[in-house]
């Protein structure tokens, strides 16, 4: 795994509180100034790619026309940061036949983080191209399903640590067949209930200790992609006071809210980064004089 530059920085923007609609509370922030050249046209949601030599944060998903006014640049430039280490951890392929070692956890462990790395790079790039697309409901799906990606992630290492730390080997084998084929379908649980997986509002919950609206930014962002109002009439709707007429604008002010809520759950990526760091070293420990597998 690949070590960011400035962690202390990740942690230190990571305890900023969200509120519930993802923005934040700095209201003494003077404007943010855009890394980008003069004159540079700065798509909604960044370039495409950045440079093939180099990473420049300008060309990043996230800048100061697709963040909350509360943003710093500080803050921008980490997730941006963030989610390109996260690009270039992709691998194709990862050897896990062999004899059980040290090695062969940490395969385990790796399988497991590159699924998850995909799934949080799927949700972040199909939110930018929904967003683009004027289709805000499914930017807000996105955003939700990031929360709890990185919401089971963060819990999987939290619980992992502990037993590296304790070399206990069969409750880390347990551990992690548990979780990779953890599922929700009770045909599966029948044959073997320890793969139930854990409710997701659980890990929600135990990521407010970090992050404390978390639990009440995804509550928002549940009730709106759920078929309740505010992902229906309120979503799609506009009321005129005066006459009683009920438009449906293809434009509302639900493009501003999903904006936000996507930008706030990219903030979740810093946790997502600082448990990888968390595992990295005691991944290490563990397969150290055990040949690879």
């Amino acid at each position: 795994m690949v070590e960011i530059r400035g962690r202390k920085n990740l942690h230190r923007l990571a305890k900023f509180h969200l509120a519930p609609w993802g923005v934040w509370s700095r209201p003494d922030r003077s404007p943010q100034k855009s890394l980008a050249p003069s004159g540079v046209a700065q798509p909604l949601f960044g370039a495409t790619r950045p440079h093939k030599r180099h990473f420049a944060i300008w060309v990043g998903m996230f800048d100061n026309t697709n963040t909350p006014a509360e943003f710093t640049q500080e803050l921008t430039d980490g997730i941006n940061a963030v989610i390109q280490l996260l690009r270039s951890m992709k691998i194709g392929s990862m050897k896990i036949a062999g004899p059980k070692s040290g090695s062969w956890y940490r395969n385990l462990v790796y399988v497991y983080t590159q699924v998850h790395i995909r799934r949080l790079l799927t949700f972040l790039d199909a939110g930018r191209a929904e967003f683009l697309a004027g289709r805000y409901l499914i930017t807000d799906m996105c955003a939700r399903a990031i929360y709890e990606t990185v919401a089971v992630y963060c819990d999987f290492a939290a619980q992992l640590g502990p037993l590296l730390d304790a070399d206990e080997v069969d409750k880390i084998e347990d551990f992690l067949r548990t979780r990779m084929f953890a599922t929700r379908l009770p045909d599966f649980i029948a044959e073997d209930k320890s793969v139930s997986a854990t409710n997701i509002l659980t890990q929600i919950d135990k990521m407010t200790k970090v992050s404390p609206t978390a639990r009440k930014a995804y509550d928002h962002l549940s009730d709106i992609v759920h078929p309740n109002a505010l992902g229906s009439l309120v979503y799609f709707t506009t009321l005129n006071a005066e006459d009683g007429t009920m438009t449906f604008p293809d434009e509302t002010s639900s493009q501003e809210r999903a904006r936000d809520s996507f930008a706030a759950s990219a903030v979740m990526l810093l946790h997502f980064h600082m448990a990888l760091q968390e595992l990295e070293p005691r991944l290490k420990k563990l397969s150290e004089g055990s040949p690879a597998p």
